[in-house]
């Protein structure tokens, strides 16, 4: 049986230009919303000789028509920013919950409950030019980073991780989390730009 007893906070992102024609990362959508918090599990993880905490989430919400949870979405819970891997629909007695596979990554093990609150994580923005005909980029600064959204000119791309199959019909892109790496799965137009969201 679910129970919907945790109040969570779903933000979605995009990107706008600032009076200097930066890229500055927008939240677009914010509601606060009564969820089922399950399966925390936390481990050590090691990059780049920095030993960090992975905490895994499972977090079912009512599905809503009217407020659909996109790619580009985060969720403040507890103290942390989680952002959303998966979203699956579940139909239990007549009602459709959403259910989220969420992961935040953050370098101390407190939360919320009379620990220290860990400080939510900034959204950071990165735009890459195409030159002409390449189907990738690495960009440092996505070294280590969790990319949730990428597109190119406004298009969304779904975003696979570390491995997957590009083909032209499939707007996908590949994001290698290790080395800050995005394929696409078609070739950059000269002066087209890819927008790229990230924690």
């Amino acid at each position: 049986m679910i129970k919907l007893n945790r109040r969570i906070t779903l933000r979605g992102w995009g990107s706008l230009q600032n009076e200097i024609g930066s890229p500055v990362a927008v939240e677009v959508a914010a509601w606060e919303q009564w969820a089922q918090v399950e399966d925390r599990s936390g481990a050590p993880v090691n990059q780049y000789q920095q030993e960090l905490w992975q905490y895994d989430y499972k977090i079912t919400v009512r599905h809503e028509r009217t407020r659909r949870i996109g790619s580009n979405y985060t969720i403040d819970y507890d103290g942390k920013r989680l952002a959303i891997n998966s979203i699956s629909l579940k139909s239990e007695a007549y009602r459709q919950y959403d259910v989220l596979r969420c992961t935040a990554i953050d370098d101390s093990t407190g939360t919320g409950g009379g620990g220290s609150v860990t400080p939510l994580p900034q959204i950071g923005v990165y735009n890459y030019t195409g030159v002409g005909g390449e189907y990738e980029f690495t960009a440092g600064v996505l070294a280590g980073r969790y990319v949730f959204s990428a597109e190119k000119d406004g298009v969304g791309f779904v975003i696979l991780r570390e491995t997957g199959t590009l083909s032209d019909d499939f707007k996908g892109v590949i994001n290698t989390k290790a080395t800050g790496k995005m394929q696409w799965s078609t070739p950059f137009s000269p002066d087209e730009r890819a927008t790229i969201l990230y924690l």
